[in-house]
């Protein structure tokens, strides 16, 4: 782990966002001379993705976002390019890195919301059409409980997860797309259909600029997994010393009862998946 991803794990959360905004602020000046991102981890949601980033920033040759998750094809677009500049490397300091390595040198972000919203992949497409775009799919019914877990925690669900899966078609119903992309808390099983979220990317992008990893072998074998990713970004492999898991929560198993559910809820949706994919996933 690098000293700057260390010193990073010890700054609280309140100060690390302050640092950022003021970062944000300051590079306004000098946004026209800064790179745009050469991949995006566009989810899922809850698949691994926070470590997968902080895993990744390690290599020498992988520059840093101000911060991890920037959301601006969703939430930010009315911002503007320029802003959204300001959260990456000048194109002369990328050089510099990448002449003192003599290797290609890619920074870039991970906004797991972004595989979810329609209206994001054809604005990934005008601004970086060429961006390289990283999938985490995880197994959905182990996502949508882990999704559930982590909004109990941040106060944000009161339900039990049955209730919650019980009354999930209202909540669809009654809710803002802002809401059901942005504010995902609720939609649970939703979330989980990949493909139908897939599609929208999948008409626009070619299949070559997407690399999807199950995350169940990301959390067996980070290592592969990450020489992967490596490969896929034309970079070197690269070795970590130690593979912390970020983000991960504690929490009661779920019910067999409501498992067997959820297994043959998502069946088919896995089956359309993988026919689409032609990978194997076994969930």
């Amino acid at each position: 782990m690098t000293m700057i991803n260390k010193l990073r794990d010890f700054i609280p959360h309140s100060a690390k966002k302050k640092l950022q905004v003021t970062l944000i602020q300051a590079n306004q000046l000098t946004a026209g001379w800064r790179v745009l991102p050469d991949f995006l981890i566009i989810g899922a949601m809850k698949a691994g993705t926070s470590s997968l980033y902080q895993y990744l920033t390690e290599h020498p040759c992988v520059m840093r976002a101000i911060r991890k998750e920037i959301h601006f094809f969703n939430s930010h677009f009315s911002n503007g390019v320029h802003w959204y500049r300001t959260h990456f490397p000048i194109e002369m300091y990328k050089a510099l890195v990448q002449k003192i390595h003599q290797q290609n040198c890619v920074t870039g972000e991970a906004s797991p919301n972004y595989i979810a919203d329609p209206l994001v992949p054809e604005r990934v497409k005008q601004i970086i059409p060429q961006v390289k775009l990283i999938v985490l799919l995880r197994n959905p019914i182990d996502r949508a409980y882990s999704h559930y877990n982590m909004a109990v925690r941040q106060g944000f669900e009161t339900l039990s997860f049955e209730q919650a899966l019980e009354i999930e078609p209202e909540r669809l119903a009654s809710a803002s797309m802002q809401n059901k992309i942005v504010n995902s808390d609720g939609f649970y099983s939703t979330l989980g259909i990949y493909l139908d979220q897939l599609n929208n990317w999948l008409k626009i992008f070619p299949r070559e600029q997407f690399l999807f990893i199950k995350s169940e072998d990301f959390y067996t074998d980070p290592a592969n997994t990450l020489t992967q990713v490596f490969r896929f970004l034309d970079l070197p492999d690269f070795r970590l010393t130690h593979y912390k898991v970020y983000h991960k929560g504690e929490y009661t198993d779920m019910s067999a009862a409501t498992k067997a559910r959820l297994v043959a809820y998502f069946d088919p949706h896995n089956r359309r998946l993988e026919e689409k994919l032609g990978i194997k996933f076994n969930w």
